[in-house]
């Protein structure tokens, strides 16, 4: 069978992760013959054991055949049950997860003066999940996967917020050589009254949070982003937050990440 096309992989983030949970070498089994030319000629065929770096497919399905053992990979969006005086905090999160979903790819555009090799940022956002949920749960609500921010894979996090704001923290210093800065200059980590007040951070975001979460390719669009056709993909992904969405007045669970690989499916 023919496994289905890669779109994207974050190379370094796969590497660390078969490292931390799987095994890094590959063996092949070669035979190998031979010819004793005594007085009763014979030829022997054997095995040997020929070490081998692995494929990137084969990384692939070791990665998943380790979080399914380690029980650390979930298969459907998460979501948060109801009635809980502790939601969000009391939700069984698993770190990973493996999912198929609609999704569009955004381009965010550098400056025209940005730093040395920089060309913009990639991101993919998936409105809603395929699958159906229980009713008895806040639904999963908005998918955001930023492309190649893995080195802040450890940061995790549960709590109220918005996807803009989970976007603009993710983005972080790069914010300043991207279109977004001319809008949200004031969320910039080089902003003096920011390093004074947590809240003049996203004092620039709060007009958008809303629009963002009914319409987000519009809004990054008007701010001079490139959004692509929407398609099927495949994607594993680590949660970098999630949280009851702000812009829909808590109504879903927002989750922000970073894709370790995406599939066309």
């Amino acid at each position: 069978m023919i496994p289905n096309p890669t779109i994207f992989v974050d190379e370094p983030f796969l590497n660390d992760l078969i490292e931390q949970f799987g095994k890094n070498v590959k063996y092949d089994r070669i035979p190998e013959g031979s010819l004793n030319l005594g007085l009763s000629p014979k030829i022997s065929v054997a095995q040997r054991a020929h070490q081998r770096d692995p494929s990137r497919h084969e990384k692939i399905e070791e990665l998943l055949k380790c979080l399914r053992k380690k029980k650390t990979l979930a298969e459907t969006r998460p979501s948060c049950p109801i009635g809980d005086p502790s939601v969000p905090y009391k939700c069984n999160v698993k770190k990973y997860v493996l999912e198929t979903c609609m999704a569009t790819k955004v381009f965010i555009p550098a400056k025209s003066d940005p730093e040395p090799h920089f060309k913009g940022l990639n991101i993919w956002i998936s409105t809603k999940p395929i699958v159906a949920q229980d009713t008895l749960s806040i639904p999963a609500g908005m998918l955001c996967l930023l492309e190649n921010f893995s080195n802040d894979k450890h940061r995790f996090s549960i709590s109220g917020f918005t996807m803009l704001i989970a976007l603009i923290n993710g983005i972080g210093e790069k914010l300043d050589h991207t279109v977004l800065i001319d809008t949200f200059s004031a969320a910039s980590i080089n902003n003096e009254r920011w390093k004074k007040s947590r809240d003049e951070r996203f004092s620039s975001t709060k007009q958008y949070m809303m629009d963002f979460i009914k319409n987000p390719f519009e809004i990054l669009e008007r701010l001079g982003c490139v959004t692509s056709e929407k398609r099927k993909i495949e994607a594993l992904y680590y949660i970098r937050s999630l949280g009851p969405e702000e812009g829909d007045l808590r109504k879903t669970i927002s989750i922000f990440g970073y894709p370790i690989f995406i599939k066309a499916v």
